[in-house]
Protein backbone atom coordinates (compact mmCIF):
# COMPACT_ATOMS: atom_id res chain seq x y z
CA UNK A 1 0.00 0.00 0.00
CA UNK A 2 1.40 3.50 -0.96
CA UNK A 3 0.46 6.68 1.04
CA UNK A 4 0.01 10.11 -0.27
CA UNK A 5 -0.03 13.55 1.44
CA UNK A 6 -2.50 15.76 -0.08
CA UNK A 7 -1.63 19.36 -1.58
CA UNK A 8 -4.08 22.07 -0.26
CA UNK A 9 -7.04 21.86 -3.11
CA UNK A 10 -6.39 18.54 -4.40
CA UNK A 11 -9.38 16.37 -5.17
CA UNK A 12 -9.56 13.07 -4.81
CA UNK A 13 -10.37 11.77 -8.12
CA UNK A 14 -7.68 14.24 -9.91
CA UNK A 15 -4.90 12.22 -7.28
CA UNK A 16 -6.55 8.62 -8.42
CA UNK A 17 -6.29 9.58 -12.11
CA UNK A 18 -2.40 10.91 -11.55
CA UNK A 19 -1.85 7.78 -9.44
CA UNK A 20 -3.90 4.67 -11.60
CA UNK A 21 -4.51 6.19 -15.01
CA UNK A 22 -8.08 6.42 -14.46
CA UNK A 23 -10.88 7.58 -11.60
CA UNK A 24 -13.30 4.52 -13.02
CA UNK A 25 -13.79 2.80 -10.00
CA UNK A 26 -10.68 3.48 -7.61
CA UNK A 27 -12.20 6.50 -5.69
CA UNK A 28 -14.52 4.61 -4.36
CA UNK A 29 -11.83 1.50 -3.56
CA UNK A 30 -9.24 4.86 -2.33
CA UNK A 31 -12.33 5.35 0.17
CA UNK A 32 -12.90 2.23 1.06
CA UNK A 33 -9.78 1.83 2.75
CA UNK A 34 -9.63 5.78 4.01
CA UNK A 35 -12.34 5.57 6.57
CA UNK A 36 -13.51 9.48 7.27
CA UNK A 37 -11.97 10.83 4.00
CA UNK A 38 -15.88 12.21 2.80
CA UNK A 39 -16.23 14.23 5.68
CA UNK A 40 -14.00 16.66 3.85
CA UNK A 41 -16.11 16.32 0.70
CA UNK A 42 -15.06 17.32 -2.55
CA UNK A 43 -11.88 19.46 -1.94
CA UNK A 44 -9.05 17.86 0.29
CA UNK A 45 -7.09 20.05 2.67
CA UNK A 46 -3.39 20.04 2.77
CA UNK A 47 -1.37 17.14 4.91
CA UNK A 48 -4.42 14.37 4.61
CA UNK A 49 -2.42 11.03 4.02
CA UNK A 50 -4.52 8.92 2.22
CA UNK A 51 -3.56 4.95 2.20
CA UNK A 52 -3.61 4.06 -1.69
CA UNK A 53 -4.58 0.68 -2.37
CA UNK A 54 -2.70 -1.49 -4.89
CA UNK A 55 -5.04 -1.24 -8.09
CA UNK A 56 -4.31 -3.36 -11.50
CA UNK A 57 -4.12 -0.45 -14.34
CA UNK A 58 -7.16 -0.19 -15.92
CA UNK A 59 -7.87 -1.76 -19.08
CA UNK A 60 -7.19 -0.44 -23.06
CA UNK A 61 -9.81 0.05 -24.99
CA UNK A 62 -8.72 -1.06 -28.75
CA UNK A 63 -10.39 -0.42 -32.00
CA UNK A 64 -12.05 2.86 -30.61
CA UNK A 65 -14.08 4.54 -32.97
CA UNK A 66 -13.18 8.65 -33.27
CA UNK A 67 -16.28 10.81 -34.67
CA UNK A 68 -13.17 13.05 -36.22
CA UNK A 69 -11.48 10.73 -38.37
Amino acid sequence: MMHYTTKAGERLDTICFEVYGSSHKTVEQVLAVNAGLAQYGPILPAGVTLELPELSKPHQVENLISLWS
